[in-house]
């Protein structure tokens, strides 16, 4: 730095990173390429390289800003050598040839204004099933966005949302969550896969779309073309089905037929009830819902929910408590569903 007389050495730069997201820039005056440990980092990614929307770099650029995750629980000072002169515990894991049997699926979302190129699901010999090192969290948004996310609540992770899901060798048949994530897109949207490596010649795999109830054979077709109204729609779920072609039609058949086919307000159970009682319910495409309680008189007592639900089957708990958190009187009780001009109302017992 010509103004301070301060010099960064060559060999090494420190920089401390903390548990989550971390914005940086390269401290060098030209391309370097971090050495970066993947199973505790993930990155770097720059936001923009030629549209709207993150993308992963193996080089870093002066003056350019890029995130990088830290998977740890603990803050962690790496080193950037832009030079040869990094010890070997300090350098990245070389990649290794590729096993048979592993195959990775790329996922590639375009509209007019926004894309996601970097989303992956598939196999690995050294990956495991649940969350490991392989499956990076999805980055944060910057106001409109197209973006390929797979939810994994079931992970319980800090995160939910992936944009990449690697899994074990060791299970040939799988099912993997896909959501297709829309905002401020206007233009139909163009979905592209991609498949490399060694996929079982023997076995299948589908993309399912829950919207339109179609298959498509990802051997058989490498895009898929969304056009759709994205303020009404921002959410749109896919399933992708890959083993065996037993495995992959049972289960496409399976998963159709648990879609639900219209809008449908259950009976609370149980009915009386005291103090607590279920109200199900079931979404055939993704909605706003909202589920609020009346009293006999038509006050409203209390909301529920008024979120955004995928399709599929839900439920919810009414604790007979007000906005207020304090128990109604027992008496008749008002429950009303709404979702995208669908309305139904039933009634419920509360007894004490």
């Amino acid at each position: 730095s010509t103004g301070a007389g301060k010099t960064i050495p060559l060999t090494r730069y420190d920089m401390t990173l903390e548990p989550g997201w971390n914005m940086i820039s390269s401290p060098y005056t030209f391309p370097m390429t971090p050495n970066l440990d993947a199973a505790s980092f993930y990155g770097p990614l720059t936001y923009g390289n030629g549209s709207e929307g993150w993308s992963e770099e193996s080089t870093m650029l002066p003056w350019s800003g890029y995130l990088i995750y830290n998977r740890l629980s603990e803050v962690k000072t790496v080193q950037l050598a832009p030079l040869d002169f990094y010890s070997e515990s300090n350098t990245q894991t070389l990649a290794r040839e590729r096993s048979d049997g592993e195959w990775m699926l790329q996922f590639k979302a375009e509209g007019a204004n926004y894309s996601d190129t970097g989303n992956i699901l598939g196999r690995k010999i050294d990956a495991e099933e649940g969350l490991d090192h392989f499956d990076n969290p999805e980055p944060p948004y910057m106001g409109g966005y197209v973006s390929v996310v797979m939810p994994r609540s079931e992970w319980n992770a800090s995160i939910s949302h992936f944009t990449s899901d690697i899994r074990s060798l060791a299970e040939p048949d799988g099912v993997w969550d896909i959501q297709l994530r829309v905002k401020e897109e206007t233009s139909p949207i163009t979905l592209s896969m991609d498949m490399e490596g060694d996929f079982p010649v023997e076995h299948d795999i589908v993309l399912l779309d829950l919207i339109n109830r179609e298959t498509h054979h990802i051997k058989e077709t490498s895009s898929v073309t969304l056009n759709q109204n994205w303020d009404k729609l921002p959410i749109y779920p896919f399933k992708v089905i890959a083993g065996s072609p037993e495995y992959v039609s049972s289960m496409t058949q399976e998963i159709l037929s648990q879609l639900p086919e219209t809008f449908t307000l259950h009976q609370n159970y149980p009915n009386p009830f005291n103090p607590t009682t279920t109200i199900r319910f079931e979404v055939p495409t993704p909605s706003q819902v909202s589920l609020r309680i009346y009293n006999i008189m038509g006050q409203e007592v209390t909301a529920l929910t008024q979120s955004w639900f995928p399709i599929g089957s839900h439920s919810l708990v009414w604790n007979g408590k007000d906005y207020r958190g304090v128990p109604v009187s027992a008496g008749v009780y008002i429950y009303r569903l709404s979702a995208q001009g669908f309305q139904k109302t039933r009634k419920m017992v509360l007894l004490k």
